[in-house]
């Protein structure tokens, strides 16, 4: 396998088609995991943005789904990332509240419980 930061790996590995809801809507992506790792965080990469039809506008500072351009969800503010190997701490704190500039329709209405994650990517 490949990993993110291009380094060459041979390991076993579990799949599953887990759902995955963002915005409301809810889709069935294949993750991989690597069973030896931590605490298994997940990189949804480009095969999940495609299956979701998620558009990030990454120069206004947010990102919808294709078929609403108007519901538009600010991304979480920069995150600092360690100068060593030292862990960094995000928190509620830093998800923005009105990141994107002026005249840029938020959506604001809360999220069901049942999602895997809040809307900020």
């Amino acid at each position: 396998m490949c990993l993110a930061d291009d380094q060459q790996s041979t390991s076993l590995v579990q799949r599953a088609t887990v759902p995955i809801t963002k915005g409301g809507q809810t889709f069935h992506i294949d993750l991989i995991f690597l069973p030896h790792t931590k605490g298994n965080p997940t990189l949804l990469g480009v095969d999940f943005l495609r299956i979701s039809g998620i558009i990030m506008d990454m120069h206004n500072n947010f990102w919808y789904f294709g078929d609403k351009p108007s519901f538009r969800i600010p991304f979480s503010k920069d995150v600092p990332l360690p100068v060593d190997d030292s862990p960094v701490e995000i928190n509620s704190s830093s998800c923005p509240t009105n990141s994107t500039p002026s005249g840029v329709p938020l959506h604001s209405n809360t999220v069901d419980e049942t999602e895997t994650n809040d809307l900020h990517l």
